[in-house]
């Protein structure tokens, strides 16, 4: 610990002791070792304390309420406008501003309710894998497209 306070304090000399007294070890560059160790201690505190000043994080709660298909959330993905998508076991959700727009089986195309897995595409694309088959919405047209296989290239001629 001692070389290691000494390794603080001569950095915290460097950059401030030529600007501010802060106490008579750096001054004289004659280390008090107690003094120093405890100089040490106190950058170290402080150092891990304030990057969490000013983090004021605040959540906001959605459920069924504000038009969420179910409670039960199975996946969260980001589409390339920036909307927030919801997979639940009760169709897809849309993040609109404060309220969802759902997405079921019965309309738009999806191929199931239970929505497994959600992720952006390079494209304006966002994948949807449900309980019975892979969809794909274009942000750009606002539809979505159930996948078959002929729709997939697998690298075969």
């Amino acid at each position: 610990m001692t070389d290691f306070a000494c390794f603080l304090c001569d950095s915290v000399y460097l950059f401030t002791a030529k600007y501010l007294s802060l106490c008579r070890c750096f001054k004289s560059k004659t280390y008090d070792m107690n003094k120093c160790s405890y100089i040490a201690l106190i950058i170290l505190i402080l150092a891990s304390i304030l990057p969490l000043r000013g983090q004021d994080l605040s959540f906001q709660q959605f459920g069924r309420g504000e038009g969420l298909s179910d409670g039960a959330v199975t996946s969260i993905s980001e589409d390339s406008l920036g909307f927030l998508w919801v997979g639940t076991r009760l169709g897809l959700n849309r993040l609109e501003g404060e309220h969802f727009r759902s997405y079921y089986y019965s309309e738009g195309g999806l191929t199931g309710n239970i929505i497994n897995a959600l992720q952006k595409g390079s494209d304006s694309r966002l994948w949807i894998g449900t309980n019975k088959g892979l969809c794909v919405y274009d942000v750009l047209s606002d539809s979505i497209t159930p996948v078959t296989s002929e729709d997939v290239n697998l690298g075969q001629e």
